[in-house]
């Protein structure tokens, strides 16, 4: 490290502080805690110091434009260069959805919190990102803050705060990499679209610091893949399926949100979103079932699909049995507009049907966090899956299951001995992606 670069730091034990004489406000000195043991991310709060005291009396554009000339945009600029590269991709339906655009958003801000715990955050409004408020605040603290030692701080405070929870050391690893992967998204060299987030930047003259991208790049360090799927005891998994099935007579709703997530698989976001024109018969017997939301067409302004259903990708088609589908159909009701199979017309409700009461079922049968099942609804999906990987391979339990790429179902599949998986039901289990023509004619009643 060249020695200029410690100008002005000095260290009280292993922690750094700024000593600049006569650089404060009217000509005092500027003494401070920089609060990080990092030199490099010392160098870099320095910097953003004695910078906000040399430009103590400008306007706020004047500030911007200095920042700008000296390749310092402010985490404020990139939140918002970010919002409308995501905006005019949005024009040409390459966006990504306003719940992903604000969840990379965020993702930073709580890195950063890290270190700066001023750091605010964004105040989202309705469903459109656009009515969204970026707080003025934000412009306060330098992209210089984004460096691959915050990272590691990052990762170092989860640790010590999933330590004093008591959580699972694997599982907080999963979350450590999770949330740098959503925050590099912000950064992303790539995009689907004609255009990069980081071209975006570099064109409307967002000209980010060479430690931004060391930040990017330390996501790769933190990268945990989650735990390899552990097929329950069997003990377990049989009492659950009885369970399950005697809700038919004592709980026909939580029966049918047990059907949606086990026999078809669905995240409680989709089975939010599940309608009666999703199933068409099919020439064998079987039934196909499109999983993606058709309020509105692909790509169109407001669009909102299930995970996974892009322009690019719209949804999967998987196929159940007609006695599965027989279970379903009674809860169809011709009378109801929506068309939702879950028969409530508030998203939240039909959610919740899944995400708490169904969760709420499984943990008195013994789905319980201590027993290692975080999201005990989810592990029926879960179990399905398990089953079409087994029996079908992993290219059936990918399309099945939704996932981007089969190498994940490998991955999370890996420990599965197919020789070892117990049958769970005697019929066979659909062909989810056979090449079968449909009959011309829907079913009647949801047509």
């Amino acid at each position: 490290m060249r020695k200029k670069d410690k100008k002005f730091l000095k260290r009280r034990g292993a922690t750094y502080y700024l000593n600049a004489p006569g650089r404060g406000p009217r000509g005092k000195d500027l003494v401070k805690s920089l609060k990080t043991t990092s030199l490099d991310l010392a160098i870099a709060r320095r910097d953003v110091m004695l910078s906000e005291a040399k430009s103590d009396g400008w306007s706020e554009l004047e500030k911007l434009t200095a920042a700008k000339s000296r390749g310092w945009p402010s985490i404020g600029d990139l939140i918002r260069g970010y919002y409308a590269w995501a905006a005019e991709a949005k024009g040409i339906g390459k966006a990504p959805k306003p719940t992903t655009i604000r969840k990379s958003c965020q993702a930073i801000l709580r890195i950063v919190r890290v270190v700066e715990p001023s750091v605010p955050f964004i105040q989202t409004k309705q469903d459109d990102p656009a009515n969204d408020s970026i707080p003025e605040a934000l412009d306060q603290f330098s992209t210089l803050l984004l460096t691959k030692d915050l990272a590691t701080e990052f990762a170092r405070h989860k640790f010590s705060q999933g330590e004093i929870e008591g959580k699972v050391k694997s599982n907080v690893q999963v979350t450590i990499g999770a949330e740098l992967r959503q925050a590099r998204s912000t950064l992303a060299m790539n995009a689907q679209g004609p255009k990069s987030p980081r071209e975006y930047y570099v064109e409307h003259g967002i000209n980010l610091p060479e430690c931004v991208f060391e930040f990017h790049k330390a996501q790769k360090s933190f990268h945990v893949s989650p735990p390899a799927y552990q097929r329950p005891a069997e003990e377990l998994i049989e009492g659950t399926l009885r369970a399950g099935r005697a809700l038919q007579e004592t709980n026909p709703n939580l029966f049918l949100a047990f059907t949606l997530a086990y026999e078809l698989g669905l995240r409680p976001s989709e089975a939010a979103e599940a309608k009666w024109s999703w199933f068409k018969q099919r020439k064998n017997g079987d039934v196909e079932v499109t999983i993606q939301a058709d309020r509105l067409k692909l790509g169109e302004e407001g669009w909102e699909g299930p995970k996974h259903s892009t322009a690019e990708r719209p949804g999967r088609t998987i196929a159940i049995t007609q006695k599965v589908f027989n279970d379903i159909i009674p809860f169809f009701d011709r009378n109801n507009p929506t068309g939702y199979v879950i028969p409530f017309p508030q998203k939240t409700t039909r959610y919740n049907l899944i995400g708490i009461e169904l969760n709420g079922f499984m943990r008195g049968l013994g789905w319980t966090k201590d027993a290692g099942f975080v999201k005990a609804s989810y592990e029926l999906r879960k179990l399905r899956g398990s089953d079409y990987y087994a029996k079908l391979g992993a290219e059936q339990a990918k399309n099945f299951l939704g996932h981007a790429s089969v190498v994940t179902t490998e991955q999370f599949y890996a420990n599965l001995g197919r020789d070892r998986v117990k049958a769970l039901e005697p019929e066979r289990l659909p062909d989810a992606i056979e090449e079968t023509s449909l009959d011309s004619n829907l079913f009647a009643l949801v047509s």
